[in-house]
């Protein structure tokens, strides 16, 4: 493989993400529900910074529980002059389980790991809705599940068995929502080896 093949590879891999993050974007706005958001950002805050410009009644509650990658973000809002974060040096899951009812307009959950390490913060937010009546649970996932580690995916196949060309990270998502009435899915989108999964609280 030679650079030109890397670089084309990676340019392409840059563009499905941009896609999603987009996605994400767009999902939220049509919401028009504004207020505050939390959110697991990359390291120059691109999602949150796009809502932003979109509308600037947002706010925004971003975490990160590696302390080199937290400081780092920390820098790069000092160094843009951002005014608008309120950064923890935390993991994602810890706010969740401490959250209450109707504290997040929208959450960002851009996990990019496996359905089974997170089950149980997503569940949580359903279950005591975290989100406000309109707003959205952005999850993105990895399409693969480990088979040492399919306990939430094997709980809820019990449920309802897997259909045929669904994922077992699609069909873990679609059926954990049907269990909370007062959520819908609005968008799934799979790309490369990830999958966006966009929750929308209705009731």
């Amino acid at each position: 493989m030679n650079t030109t093949d890397y670089n084309t590879k990676l340019k392409k891999s840059e563009i499905e993400k941009k896609k999603a993050r987009k996605i994400t974007v767009d999902e939220i706005i049509n919401t028009y529900l504004t207020g505050q958001i939390l959110s697991l950002p990359h390291l120059e805050y691109i999602m949150e910074r796009q809502l932003l410009k979109e509308n600037s009644d947002f706010e925004f509650t971003c975490c990160e529980f590696n302390d080199n990658i937290y400081w780092k973000m920390v820098q790069y809002v000092a160094e843009k002059k951002l005014p608008f974060f309120d950064n923890r040096k935390t993991s994602l899951g810890k706010i969740i389980f401490k959250s209450i009812a109707n504290e997040y307009a929208h959450i960002i959950a851009d996990y990019c790991g496996t359905f089974n390490s997170f089950a149980p913060e997503l569940e949580h937010v359903l279950k005591n809705n975290i989100i406000q009546v309109g707003g959205t649970l952005s999850i993105t996932l990895i399409k693969r599940m480990p088979k040492q580690k399919k306990n939430h995916y094997k709980r809820f196949c019990k449920i309802r068995k897997q259909e045929k060309g669904v994922t077992q990270t699609e069909h873990a998502l679609n059926v954990m929502t049907e269990q909370y009435p007062n959520y819908e899915t609005i968008k799934v989108h799979p790309y490369k080896n990830m999958i966006l999964y966009i929750i929308q609280r209705v009731k």
